[in-house]
């Protein structure tokens, strides 16, 4: 085990040269001599090492830099988002709050690559937006975005169960792989008996939780949602920001929250404040 060690630490070092690009350090003369089993830790060594040097970069999920939004009227312009920078780590539950008209949807939006900013650039997972093609922002949407709106914008006509697994069939997922998937998520929220019934059948909060579940079922690495608890009396707002945290926390998913309710910004890690389209740290 130990000679196994050493040749595993003297192979790293020599990975680390050849990345450096010190002399005498190529690859035909490096990789000659190694033996099948420390030869076959090769790519998982090399995938270590670009993990390693990309690392803070993994932490840090949405990076936005100098971002402003001006929306161009006949009637004047309106800058909907001015000069906004912000950086979001995995797993960071975010509160942005603020009264409506602020500038956070406009915001949500270009987190989302819904909308783009007139000015400063948007990183999601360690990608600028703006290097994205159409097809490149869908597909983002649907892996690594996941949104809750306002409504909760579910198919009328389908089950609870039919609405969460809706996006997992889009993504060709197989079909015990999503149903395993879709009560996974149903049941966390506290759904597992509701599954059958269609949206005018469940109250309002149980409709924004099966919103909430069908944005969470692909496990995404960042959860947007706005004003999820709008349409909500003060005892179900409360249920689903428990839940949100709840299973978020449990997915390590970022998320990013626009809320005009004051009484909800316990939930956050951290907390900010929009006001005439300026945010700041609360």
């Amino acid at each position: 085990v130990y000679k196994r060690q050493s040749l595993y630490i003297a192979y790293w070092k020599l990975l680390l040269a050849e990345v450096a690009g010190l002399p005498g350090t190529s690859p035909g003369t490096k990789l000659v001599g190694i033996t099948p089993p420390l030869g076959a830790l090769l790519p998982g060594l090399v995938d270590a090492h670009f993990h390693l040097a990309n690392f803070g970069k993994r932490l840090e999920m949405i990076n936005l830099k100098k971002i402003s939004r001006t929306f161009i009227l006949p009637s004047g312009d309106i800058d909907a988002v001015k000069n906004v920078s912000l950086k979001i780590k995995k797993g960071e539950f975010i509160i942005i709050s603020g009264p409506s008209g602020a500038g956070k949807t406009t915001l949500l939006n270009m987190v989302s690559g819904i909308d783009f900013p007139s000015s400063g650039e948007v990183m999601i997972s360690g990608n600028w937006l703006k290097s994205f093609s159409k097809y490149h922002l869908n597909e983002l949407r649907r892996k690594t975005i996941g949104m809750v709106f306002q409504a909760h914008a579910l198919m009328p006509l389908l089950s609870a169960y039919e609405n969460v697994e809706l996006p997992l069939r889009i993504l060709g997922i197989s079909g015990k792989e999503r149903k395993n998937k879709t009560e996974e998520v149903l049941e966390i929220l506290g759904l597992k008996y509701r599954m059958s019934h269609r949206p005018y059948e469940l109250s309002g909060g149980e409709r924004q939780r099966v919103s909430v579940a069908r944005a969470l079922v692909r496990k995404p690495k960042i959860l947007v949602a706005d004003e999820p608890t709008s349409q909500l009396d003060s005892v179900n707002t409360e249920i689903v920001f428990e839940q949100i945290k709840d299973i978020c926390k449990k997915f390590n998913t970022t998320v990013v929250l626009a809320t005009h309710d004051q009484r909800m910004k316990k939930f956050g890690d951290k907390l900010f404040n929009m006001r005439s389209g300026e945010l700041n740290e609360n």
